[in-house]
């Protein structure tokens, strides 16, 4: 009878333990899925505080550029004032017009950078005041030296009320750049703090994925051994038993034939198990893309501008992994390289970059372009990134693409020059590394592989590319395409 009992109540026992294995399993797997779902959050939190003092400190030093911009134009308009006095040459008052055109421009900058300060607008309301009155004398004084009255003119200057408005104005101006610079001070301070929070929060989350792993693979492995465990001392019973009692026999091909069905059910369970650890990282990703459909536009502005962050994010990924599969399909899925002509190549670029040629006030020119081998549709990539290129990183004045090219002995070599922002010599190669950037994307966006997918482009045509600049003047890349393939 203790025999028959064992024989009985193994199956059983083997169960309950593989439901509890069942149960702690799961248990384990939603504690690793809310571990990773609150490190989400966590990290977009970071990511959202991180942009937002990033935004404040760039908006102090943009009041702190354009607070220096306004005073040096006063001073330039004093400058033209004072040689005109003294010499009477129309020259002297080429700084003072130029002043004169610039201030107001400035002063509006400045009140648009400085809008969400109200002690700085009310400030800079009494500043314009200032430089109203200080530009009204300087043009009384001029149009005195104008008319001949000299003395008049030289009496007004020598009474101090202009220097007495200048003082006033570089006080006022040092006042809100003293306070700009404390404000300054105390974003960069936040900023820092968030980052070293980013940075923790980064550790925290590899402690707690490797732990949540562990946690899942611990109770996988405990549920092996122990079923490895139950099927050794299954085996060993029926060892046993199959020499004594021989009418145990279907009692024990009964417990294998339930300890085969279990084994099939918890290896079922294990796949599933570590399938539905990606669920969590693919929830996050959905909900937040139903969460903007439904309910943007109808929440406060700060729920809307995380949505637009949210948005912002999904846009730029599908940017990066759309340039990543252009980049990866320059050399596999290009057409055949046949007698091309450039010029209609361009007019195709040119139609393509037409609003954004319109938004920029650019005009792109060039010389009677060749036709050359080649690929129609990758030439029409090449040249539309560096034209495109050429109108984005520009400087205030307006932006002017030059398109040119120049026969060799077995090439073309073409030449995309611009007056934008130019490129320290240190740079020249690395442009043209995947993912490399020379600025942030709050400053020009973009996902750093246009240029390289240029180079691609290049190489796979047999030819070479590369750049020539000056910091401030413009950028000239240059590629070579060979007339024929030998």
């Amino acid at each position: 009878m203790k025999f028959n009992f064992c024989l009985k109540s193994l199956p059983l026992s083997y169960k309950s333990k593989t439901l509890a294995i069942e149960s702690k399993t799961r248990l384990l797997l939603g504690l690793a899925s809310v571990i990773l779902v609150t490190l989400n959050i966590l990290s977009y939190w970071s990511f959202i505080k991180q942009k937002e003092t990033t935004e404040r400190v760039a908006q102090s030093r943009l009041t702190l550029q354009k607070l220096e911009a306004v005073f040096s134009s006063v001073k330039d308009a004093e400058t033209g004032q004072r040689g005109y006095l003294l010499t009477g040459q129309e020259s002297y008052l080429k700084p003072y017009h130029l002043a004169i055109k610039s201030i107001d421009p400035q002063i509006e900058q400045l009140k648009t950078a400085i809008l969400a300060d109200p002690k700085q607008q009310q400030q800079l309301t009494t500043l314009k005041g200032l430089i109203a009155q200080k530009l009204a004398e300087l043009q009384l004084t001029i149009e005195l030296r104008k008319n001949q009255q000299v003395d008049t003119a030289m009496s007004l200057v020598s009474s101090n009320r202009g220097q007495q408005l200048m003082d006033q104005i570089r006080n006022l101006i040092q006042q809100m750049q003293g306070e700009e610079n404390e404000q300054l001070k105390n974003w960069l301070t936040t900023r820092e703090s968030t980052i070293r929070k980013g940075q923790l929060i980064f550790l925290l989350g590899i402690v707690l994925t490797l732990f949540s792993l562990y946690l899942v693979s611990s109770a996988i492995q405990q549920e092996t051994i122990e079923r490895k465990q139950a099927e050794a001392s299954l085996k060993q019973l029926n060892d046993e038993l199959e020499a004594r009692v021989q009418e145990r026999t279907t009692e024990l091909e009964e417990a294998n034939t339930n300890l085969l069905r279990s084994n099939k059910e918890l290896e079922q369970f294990a796949y599933v198990a570590s399938h539905d650890l990606q669920e969590p990282l693919r929830a996050v990703n959905s909900y937040a893309q139903l969460i903007t459909r439904k309910y943007q536009g109808n929440l406060d502005a700060k729920a809307d501008k995380y949505l637009g962050y949210i948005t912002e994010g999904a846009t730029r990924m599908q940017q990066l992994i759309n340039d990543l599969l252009a980049f990866s399909r320059v050399g596999t899925h290009g057409k055949p390289l046949v007698l091309t002509d450039c010029e209609l190549v361009l007019s195709q670029v040119l139609d393509n970059l037409k609003v954004a040629i319109a938004e920029n006030q650019a005009s792109v020119t060039h010389d009677p372009l060749p036709s050359v081998m080649g690929d129609d549709i990758q030439l029409i990539q090449l040249l539309q990134n560096l034209i495109a290129n050429g109108m984005k990183f520009r400087r205030e004045e307006l932006p002017h693409v030059y398109v040119s090219a120049k026969e060799q002995e077995h090439e073309w070599v073409f030449c995309v020059r611009d007056n934008g922002i130019g490129i320290e010599s240190e740079y020249f190669e690395r442009i043209f590394t995947i993912f490399q950037r020379l600025h942030s994307k709050s400053e020009y966006p973009g996902t750093g592989i246009g240029l390289a997918v240029c180079k691609k482009i290049v190489e796979r045509h047999g030819g070479r590319i590369w750049v020539e600049s000056t910091s401030g003047v413009g950028t000239a890349f240059y590629f070579t395409i060979l007339r024929s393939r030998q």
